[in-house]
Formats: C-alpha cells, structure tokens, sequence
C-alpha cells in the first residue's frame, strides 16, 4: 500500500468538515487524518504540502466526499513514477439544491473526461510531495500557478472521482464570485497590455455571456441556469474591477 495521508480543508463549514472525518475515518486510520481550518484555502493546502510526513497526500475540500474505490484508485496512481498530480471528475446529483448545483456547474464545469490535463480541479487532489514542495512559493497551492510549475504528468481519473455533498458559501454567491473574479484579474492585469484590459472592463457583459455558455454545456433546470448567470455576472463585474482597481483583499479565498 503507498504512503499517503489526508487533508481535509475546511470550505462549507466544521459541521461538513466533520461529516467528512468521520466518512474518511471508515477506510484510514484517524491519525493520518488531518484538518486546515484556518488562512486562505491556497495557504491552507500549502502548509499541508510543506508539513506533511508522507510519500504523497491527499487534499480533500469538505464540499465533496470521493467514489467508492478511491484508495484502491490513489495506490494505482502512485504506482506511476512519472506521474505528480491526479484527480477526478466531479459529480453533482441532481437532487442537491439549485444554489448548489449552479456553484458546480459554474466553478468546476462537470467534465467527466479523463486523461492528461494542463490544470487539475482542487477539490480532490492527489499530489507527490517533493513534486509539490518545488512548484509552491509566496501565493500557496493556487492551480492557476501551481500547475503550471508543477513537473510530472497530471491526470483526471475516474477511479477519483467525487460526489459534490455541500457548496462553497462564498463562491455559491455572486458577491464571492465577484470578489474571486476581481482577485484573478487583478493578479493577470500587469501582464496584460492596455487595449486588453481596456477591453476586459468594457466587455464584461461579453465575458459573462460566454461564462454562462461555458458552464451550461448539459442540461439543467431554469432556476439552476438562472442562478449560473448570476454568478457568472458576479465573476464578470468582478473582473472589470480588478482589471481597473487591482486584486483588493484575498477574502474571497477564506
């Protein structure tokens, strides 16, 4: 059996957190299970990198809980040397509440291909920690920048895959949304010229369009496609003022 222990980041709440333990705790012992509850989610996932014991670990946001046959899944991708990052597709049953279903669709898209990926979703990752440890610095486990410095192979697959249980409080609305999408922009915008950003803040409504279309790729209910518009409004608003206004404070991250 491969040596890995678990990280369970707090997002939706202790009272999810805890739900999780106690899921988890079924199959590991509890004394490879540990809890990061506090900092922003990407210094939470870092320091469980930075501090961790094991060969490998697994990162587990209390939003989701994993398939049935996820150690036997972690062990086979363990046994590839030449890979430092797996995940899985996420799978959001339709009896969840809209809120919760639009907060899947926008923030994670659904995708239940699998196979080699430039960037992996954070909810279920499984990572190689000496892999890890060189691809952090000052921002923490961030995917937009980890990924890409991260070196190895990084593959979705189905045997980690994950049932979402519970939403993100924050990025299910559209004021969280609007704060993330600030904080992206307002990170990428010195990198951008000025005929770009002048565009980002003028075609927000354009970005908001083409978010919505991105998300609503199946089909969902009116209320669920309405509530992926909104936030994909938020994140659009959101992005014109970080473009304008810089990335402001890190909160949306809590």
């Amino acid at each position: 059996m491969s040596d890995f222990s678990v990280c369970v980041v707090q997002i939706a709440g202790p009272g999810a957190t805890d739900r999780l333990v106690d899921w988890l705790a079924a199959e590991l012992p509890r004394s490879h299970i540990e809890i990061l509850r506090a900092g922003t989610v990407p210094a939470r996932r870092a320091q469980a990198v930075r501090r961790g014991r094991s060969e490998a670990l697994l990162l587990v946001e209390d939003t989701v809980r994993p398939a049935g046959g996820w150690r036997a899944a972690v062990d086979d991708a363990l046994g590839d040397p030449a890979l430092s990052a797996a995940s899985g597709p996420l799978r959001c049953p339709a009896s969840l509440p809209p809120r919760v279903q639009a907060w899947a669709a926008h923030e994670y898209r659904l995708d239940d291909g699998t196979g080699a990926r430039a960037m992996l979703p954070g909810h279920l990752l499984l990572l190689r920690r000496q892999a890890a440890l060189a691809a952090l610095d000052e921002d923490g486990l961030r995917e937009d920048t980890f990924f890409p410095r991260l070196h190895g192979g990084k593959r979705l697959v189905h045997g980690l895959a994950a049932e979402i249980v519970a939403a993100d409080p924050r990025g299910a609305s559209i004021r969280g949304q609007a704060r993330h999408g600030r904080g992206w922009a307002g990170r990428q915008r010195s990198g951008w010229p000025r005929r770009v950003r002048a565009a980002r803040v003028l075609g927000w409504p354009a970005l908001a369009c083409l978010r919505t279309a991105r998300s609503l790729d199946r089909p969902l209910d009116l209320p669920v496609r309405a509530r992926v518009a909104g936030l994909a409004c938020g994140w659009a608003v959101g992005e014109a003022a970080g473009t304008l206004l810089g990335p402001g404070s890190e909160e949306h991250w809590r």
